[in-house]
């Protein structure tokens, strides 16, 4: 059985802010979640983990490091492009409050299904949906008797854990997504069906 832990990065300058932070737009952790991703490291710190995975953005390298580092895991992070955020286009970065009453704003938040982000150099959700997927057949097929760490953003884990158990992508937002520095458990025993054991974990942070 292949159990993939998955830990979203602290909580960032931008997410302080409510400033859209996806794929592009990148900001420092808070000083509170540096010591959080330790925390989170402690908590994994007794699991034999095979291999360790990371979103190649700034604040999942940060957390990913902070994390190893007090879990004592020596591995060395593999980057996978595939799980980045969400490229939300031209509105990586800006302040929530200066597009929230745009139409596009309440489809992608409300109707990711009808959500149509071509003008703003967006990507879709069907797009979103095939590439957060795409990595968990290679890593099942080179770990699939062990324990890997991935450390991702919220809504990366979100959709990957909460389609695979069959939420439609409308209603995952509505479900929550998962918080800061949380830990959610994904299981497989053949690499096609999928359980989920744990779901946004953040107990280990009090």
């Amino acid at each position: 059985m292949t159990k993939f832990y998955f830990l979203r990065h602290g909580r960032t300058v931008y997410n302080k802010e409510l400033r859209i932070q996806g794929a592009r737009a990148d900001s420092p952790l808070l000083d509170q979640s540096v010591q959080d991703a330790r925390l989170a490291g402690k908590y994994l710190q007794n699991i034999p983990f095979e291999a360790v995975y990371a979103s190649p953005l700034g604040r999942t390298q940060r957390t990913v490091q902070l994390a190893c580092a007090a879990a004592g895991i020596t591995l060395h992070p593999v980057l996978v492009d595939d799980w980045r955020e969400f490229d939300f286009g031209k509105w990586d970065g800006v302040l929530e409050d200066d597009v929230v009453k745009r139409p596009e704003f309440d489809a992608l938040i409300n109707h990711p299904s009808q959500f149509d982000g071509t003008a703003l150099g967006a990507e879709s959700y069907a797009h979103f949906i095939q590439r957060i997927k795409r990595p968990l057949q290679s890593v099942y097929r080179q770990h699939p008797s062990g324990n890997v760490l991935v450390v991702a953003h919220a809504m990366v884990i979100s959709y990957l854990l909460q389609t695979i158990r069959g939420l439609s992508v409308d209603e995952v937002r509505p479900a929550g997504l998962v918080a800061n520095t949380s830990i959610s458990v994904l299981e497989t025993q053949d690499g096609q069906s999928y359980v989920v054991p744990m779901w946004n974990n953040t107990e280990f942070l009090k």
